[in-house]
């Protein structure tokens, strides 16, 4: 019974580490992952009142002048962000409905975020919202190729209304939402700077000194209603994943209390076992047994419980952690060392926690134990 308490203890404490080490290396993943875009050295500055709003033409002007920002966009809806607006479109020349999502950006915005345009052209001033540039997702949704697919139009039917759109260019594939979704066919519109609700600067490595209260300062002098506010936009990226951090950290507390539990089991068990085998311990160092035997002969009995609960633990864990990575389109694949990795430390920890009391009873006097018995 004990032994079987011992080998539950560490099969739970097991499940805990290796899924932990799965869980800690999917984060690790998400988190540096290239997205398609650039965003380092990224400062988002939100509009989110009118009154902003209304200011963002000189707020620019004035922003551009500053040598550490490279360069600057508007746009409606940030990456990372969920993308609410959508349209039902179909290709004229292949007539394939699809829908597509919405997003409203300046000229810049594809330099800005360091995304290729892989064929055709970027937005300029002089569009209007009816000429759009897609992803590579919607090209294949709409059965055209990028050649092909310049100056071809886009058709939307809506209540009665049709309206067409003319593609101009074509963006390499990036993810605009969570990692937990595959990359959706987007269309892009021009929105001009102004009309927009996010201002994204571009900065210029390691000179980004005094930017924020320059920044501050000019957002101050223009407008006196609405706080200045900015984020990192790697920062915003990584939000996205926050409940995934918060549920890790979670477990590795768990994790730690599970190997101390299992460590006290442990001990006590192998406090049983010495003294229930004094005699043998003292008989084998009469007849010349080194105390470094001892306490690997003790010791070795215990690994193998570990052993039996690595085994019990694998099948568990590889199933829960393969039915919790399929929540997200984009995952890391399970290795074999990372259940290696959690038998390894299970079986060091096992080792010393048993040492501790196998040295004290190897290194007792062997006469003692015999005439007790």
């Amino acid at each position: 019974l004990r032994k079987g308490l011992v080998v539950a203890q560490f099969a739970i404490s097991l499940m805990l580490i290796i899924g932990s080490v799965i869980m800690s290396r999917q984060i690790q993943f998400l988190k540096t992952k290239d997205l398609g875009f650039n965003r380092d050295n990224r400062i988002v500055i939100p509009f989110q009142t009118s009154e902003a709003r209304e200011q963002m033409a000189i707020i620019k002007s004035e922003v551009q002048r500053l040598s550490a920002v490279k360069g600057l966009s508007g746009m409606r809806v940030l990456p990372g962000q969920f993308v609410a607006q959508d349209f039902n479109l179909t290709a004229a020349s292949t007539q394939i409905e699809n829908n597509l999502k919405l997003i409203q950006v300046d000229e810049n915005y594809f330099s800005v975020l360091d995304i290729p345009i892989v064929s055709g052209r970027n937005f300029t001033q002089g569009d209007t919202s009816h000429q759009v540039l897609i992803n590579e997702k919607s090209l294949k949704a709409f059965n055209l190729n990028p050649a092909d697919a310049i100056g071809q139009h886009l058709i939307s039917e809506y209540q009665g209304e049709r309206t067409e759109y003319q593609i101009i260019g074509v963006v390499r594939d990036f993810n605009q939402n969570s990692l937990k979704e595959a990359i959706h066919p987007l269309l892009f519109q021009y929105q001009p700077t102004d009309r927009n609700l996010y201002l994204m600067l571009a900065l210029n490595a390691g000179v980004q000194g005094h930017l924020i209260s320059d920044l501050s300062q000019i957002w101050n002098g223009v407008i006196h209603d609405t706080p200045f506010e900015w984020h990192f936009l790697d920062e915003l990226v990584e939000a996205q994943y926050q409940q995934d951090t918060k549920i890790s950290t979670i477990i590795g507390g768990f994790t730690l209390l599970a190997i101390l539990i299992a460590c006290l089991g442990l001990f006590g068990l192998a406090l049983f076992m010495v003294e229930q085998k004094s005699k043998e311990i003292g008989i084998r160092k009469v007849l010349g047994a080194s105390a470094t035997q001892i306490v690997v002969r003790i010791a070795l009995q215990f690994i193998v419980l570990v052993g039996l609960a690595l085994i019990i633990a694998t099948p568990v864990i590889y199933w829960l952690m393969d039915r919790w990575l399929h929540n997200y389109e984009y995952q890391i694949a399970i290795r074999p060392w990372m259940f290696l990795a959690g038998g390894l430390a299970a079986i060091i920890i096992a080792f010393i926690t048993v040492s501790v009391q196998s040295i004290s009873a190897a290194l007792a006097n062997p006469i003692k134990s015999l005439r007790e018995d």
